[in-house]
């Protein structure tokens, strides 16, 4: 990025992002690098994730409709396509397997889980479904937010202007900024706080199922066992129909009844000493990373 600024060529942040996160990532789980940086070229299995993402996207908005032209059409084109993209993402398979051999001497994800491994710890094939989720759940996400709060920044320069004050009056040197040193960074929490309310990674509601008993939600009563729409997910050789509840994140955030100004991005909601027009934020509502105990691993 030094070298493009030097030479005054545009960047595609968005595409540097994702090859930031997607190296890291992959380091971190297969003990190897896609060099999507090195390289300045985007993996094969980056691009099957991505296509398989949007025709998972569109397979499950047309089987939600419940129109049975749409949900025939669905099943005949956009299933067998898909299916194809999670062949196409099987290449990680291999790359697990290879990390596996190489022991718990290299510090990553997998000699963790390896140091730990014993009678009551992982079979192989959830250590494959672990890290093929870890890979995918530790990139795209984050580069997706970084994404977006690089440009509500370039949108809200009195914003960007007061962030990069704390920076630069925390740090005279990069080398001293570390995991623990950006902890005492409020304001850069905040300005990431905002942007995953405005900008959230997952727009949509993440699953939740009714307990047997029923539930009141929003003041409605739902009996147990009774789904508000069907969620359908899409594997290499089947269909499962999931019965599933949730609050679509972006429709919550971006409510007046949950937030004032919900439309504008301001941080300072987000510290303690806000202003009194945001006392009555319900900031509880924001809950990014889903809720309760299976909540995302990589929450802070």
């Amino acid at each position: 990025m030094r070298e493009d600024a030097t030479e005054h060529r545009e960047i595609d942040i968005v595409r540097t992002f994702n090859l930031i996160t997607f190296d890291i990532i992959s380091d971190l789980s297969f003990g190897e690098s896609f060099d999507g940086l090195k390289t300045r070229t985007v993996h094969p299995w980056i691009t099957a994730f991505y296509e398989f993402m949007m025709l998972q996207s569109i397979f499950i908005q047309l089987m939600n409709l419940k129109i049975p032209v749409l949900s025939n059409l669905a099943k005949t084109v956009f299933l067998p396509m898909a299916r194809r993209r999670v062949g196409a993402m099987n290449y990680t398979k291999a790359k697990i397997e290879k990390r596996l051999d190489q022991g718990n001497e290299r510090p990553d994800f997998m000699s963790f889980v390896l140091r730990h491994n014993d009678e009551k710890g992982m079979s192989r094939a959830e250590i494959q479904a672990t890290f093929n989720l870890l890979m995918i759940a530790g990139s795209e996400t984050t580069a997706t937010l970084l994404s977006g709060c690089a440009f509500l920044l370039q949108k809200n320069p009195h914003v960007q202007e007061k962030l990069e004050a704390e920076i630069r009056g925390k740090f005279s040197d990069e080398s001293e900024i570390t995991m623990l040193s950006v902890t005492h960074l409020k304001y850069l929490d905040a300005v990431i706080e905002e942007s995953l309310r405005c900008y959230p990674p997952v727009p949509i509601s993440l699953n939740r199922t009714t307990p047997p008993e029923g539930a009141t939600i929003c003041g409605h009563w739902v009996p147990g066992n009774v789904f508000t729409f069907h969620a359908y997910e899409v594997t290499a050789i089947l269909i499962t129909k999931q019965v599933v509840v949730g609050v679509p994140q972006f429709a919550a955030y971006s409510s007046p009844l949950n937030f004032a100004q919900p439309q504008s991005f301001v941080p300072e909601r987000m510290l303690n000493d806000h202003e009194a027009k945001f006392d009555n934020d319900r900031r509880a509502v924001l809950q990014p990373f889903s809720a309760g105990p299976r909540n995302c691993i990589g929450k802070k």
